[in-house]
């Protein structure tokens, strides 16, 4: 108890000095991984259900941890960023990019979502979906959402504002991907 009255009045010396308080030790990085994906999920779970909804199956194209790395992460030119620190930027990334994925998954846009990750996500053959979403990421300022419909070649891009609210972020996507696809002459459901 003496030890903890000691450092309070030290701290208060420094600070009558002009000096400020030692900032908080920072998180681990696996700390602060870990609290990203509870915020994420939480957002993700918080979002209102899709309406108008588009329903069918929709494939959900990713980049690739190497694609992040390569095309999502800025460096600053000549200094190369340690390894341990890119894992930790593609980790952000990858948390942001599923938040989004979960976020459909959860207004039930579609009736049914299968995520896959490629190194080339607007390559990926749609298969037997009725839509295909994916993410290229071209550069640190240029990542890119479309979509696409069975048996149409056209794509559309996913406009969405990027406001503060995460939450409201995620709804936005959610009802940005809806119209994009009626944009291609997707019929729109009412929610479930």
């Amino acid at each position: 108890m003496r030890q903890a009255w000691v450092a309070l009045l030290l701290i208060g010396m420094l600070a009558a000095c002009g000096r400020h308080e030692p900032p908080p030790a920072s998180p681990s990085p696996d700390a602060a991984l870990a609290a990203l994906r509870d915020e994420a999920a939480r957002d993700s779970a918080s979002v209102a259900p899709a309406s108008p909804r588009l329903g069918g199956r929709a494939l959900i194209a990713l980049p690739d941890r190497a694609l992040i790395e390569a095309n999502g992460i800025r460096r600053p030119a000549g200094k190369p960023a340690a390894p341990e620190t890119v894992a930790f930027m593609v980790d952000v990334l990858q948390i942001g990019v599923i938040a989004n994925v979960e976020a459909l998954r959860r207004a039930r846009v579609f009736d049914s979502v299968t995520v896959v990750g490629d190194a080339d996500p607007a390559a990926v053959p749609a298969g037997d979906n009725d839509f295909k979403i994916w993410l290229l990421a071209e550069s640190p300022d240029v990542w890119r959402w479309y979509v696409a419909r069975a048996g149409n070649p056209a794509r559309a891009q996913v406009a969405f504002d990027l406001v503060p609210d995460k939450v409201q972020r995620l709804n936005a996507f959610n009802a940005a991907v809806v119209q994009a696809a009626a944009s291609l002459g997707a019929r729109a459901l009412p929610a479930r």
